[in-house]
């Protein structure tokens, strides 16, 4: 955009010192001008350079033509007045620039409020999510991602190796985001997610990854349902095995980190029974 500018600017110089017809020096002029007020604007208002260059050139160049068109005859070089009808064309043209030039100065001023709500909104959240921090302690993660508020608890946490019956430190874990959910989002729904590394399954009875998951998803739903009172019908619990991982299954910190189950406040509007056909659809 300001390479196009740029261009135009030369050219317009170079019409006010050739032999261009006085109507074109008139829009030349009134161009530059219109240009380097534009860019001032834009300066002063937050819009980009380019925009307000090129709305300034607009009726800058609209104006000029007037004025050229208006106090002087090419030919005779002296002082006349267009015929009417061109004047009246020139006076629409510059009406219809001005009217573009508002337009776009109201569209900038809604595009403006719209990134400060934006922005605002961002501030809130990040807010919330650093109280809701501030209440648990290092065993529980608090995180959003895509409208959904995750509390995530690792698996080591929660439960012995290969085990799905939830530990004391583990039921210490699930109060605090409990608590934490009720204060900040006591009519929400929620679902409970179980997840595993990629290793095989070999010192226990589960049949894979995938049994096990759902199974510690299935005790975690319902530790919050029978010990902290939340309403069944907004719970939900999924396995996903070891195919979600948040780390490289390839060292040992990155498995510790996949083996996890999470608590998911579901967007508002939508509900367990959406979450359960998306689920089965997957």
């Amino acid at each position: 955009m300001f390479k196009h500018i740029g261009v135009t600017m030369l050219v317009g110089a170079a019409m006010l010192f050739t032999g261009c017809s006085t109507v074109q020096k008139g829009t030349a002029a009134g161009g530059l001008g219109g240009a380097a007020i534009g860019t001032t604007w834009a300066t002063t208002t937050g819009a980009t350079l380019g925009t307000g260059a090129l709305a300034g050139l607009g009726v800058g160049t609209v104006t000029g033509a007037l004025a050229a068109d208006y106090y002087y005859d090419e030919d005779a070089a002296q002082l006349t007045r267009p015929p009417e009808e061109k004047l009246s064309s020139l006076k629409q043209q510059l009406q219809n620039t001005k009217q573009q030039n508002k337009d776009l100065m109201t569209q900038l001023q809604k595009e403006r409020a719209q990134q400060e709500a934006l922005l605002e909104a961002h501030e809130k959240a990040q807010k919330k999510l650093e109280s809701m921090q501030g209440n648990l302690s290092g065993d529980v993660q608090v995180s959003k991602e895509g409208g959904k508020v995750t509390f995530t608890i690792l698996s080591e946490v929660l439960f012995d190796s290969g085990e799905a019956t939830l530990k004391s430190r583990g039921k210490d874990a699930l109060a605090e985001a409990a608590e934490v959910i009720r204060n900040n989002f006591p009519d929400a729904n929620l679902e409970v997610r179980g997840h595993t590394d990629n290793q095989p399954i070999r010192y226990s009875d589960w049949e894979d990854n995938w049994e096990l998951s759902g199974a510690r998803a299935r005790r975690v739903l319902g530790y919050l349902e029978d010990d902290e009172g939340f309403d069944s019908e907004r719970l939900s619990f999924r396995g996903f095995g070891p195919t979600r991982p948040v780390a490289s299954n390839e060292t040992a910190k990155g498995r510790r980190q996949n083996r996890r189950a999470e608590i998911v406040v579901l967007p508002e509007g939508r509900d367990v029974e959406m979450e359960r056909e998306t689920a089965s659809s997957q």
